[in-house]
């Protein structure tokens, strides 16, 4: 089609520090970039963002880089390891299956070295249930299983049998905020729990 092609070069991102409210790299020029996005994937989703961004501005867009520092800085991402409250931490993710988890697994792995995490989860019975669940097994003090509000979720107990079929310690809740309530219970005040799944 006489499209050209501009790859990423990933070899211009450095990671720096990152803590629990943002992601911090280096990418080509543009130094200490602030990103508040916390998947450890999120900066290699963001370099190719800019990329993108350096290829229109060479093509005659008005985009400076204060404005790519400044998208970066406020962008937002409801749902996507994200966030919800730091004592006990709380996250929230909408990985649905197995390559989402394995970036969740990377990202846990990344933020919390070392911590055994609560799993607050619901899957859709028609998925690959143990993809998906195999990547945050080894992460796993425990699970809450639930059920979410759609046809096609597979039911509290049969995913809590599933789970323990895997080797998992996992026990159900019959409803959403019940589950929220036991898996903050069983965390205790060091926690972390993360929600994930359906």
């Amino acid at each position: 089609k006489g499209s050209s092609l501009h790859p990423v070069d990933f070899s211009q991102l450095t990671l720096r520090p990152s803590t629990l409210s943002e992601s911090r790299f280096d990418f080509g020029d543009l130094k200490d970039l602030s990103l508040p996005l916390l998947g450890s994937y999120q900066p290699y989703n963001a370099a190719v963002a800019i990329t993108t961004l350096k290829v229109l501005a060479g093509a005659g867009w008005n985009i400076s880089d204060d404005a790519i520092r400044e998208g970066l800085a406020t962008v937002q991402w409801p749902g996507r390891f994200e966030l919800l409250r730091t004592a006990p931490p709380f996250l929230l993710d909408g990985s649905h299956n197995p390559p989402g988890m394995e970036a969740t697994a990377q990202s846990l792995r990344d933020r919390f070295p070392g911590q055994k995490f609560t799993f607050l989860i619901s899957v859709m019975a028609d998925k690959d249930v143990t993809g998906i669940l195999r990547p945050i097994l080894p992460l796993a003090r425990e699970f809450v299983a639930v059920r979410a509000n759609l046809p096609r979720a597979m039911p509290e107990e049969q995913l809590a049998d599933h789970i323990r079929s895997l080797g998992g310690r996992a026990e159900s809740a019959p409803t959403i905020p019940d589950g929220v309530a036991r898996a903050l219970e069983l965390a205790g005040e060091t926690g972390p729990v993360c929600a994930l799944g359906t």
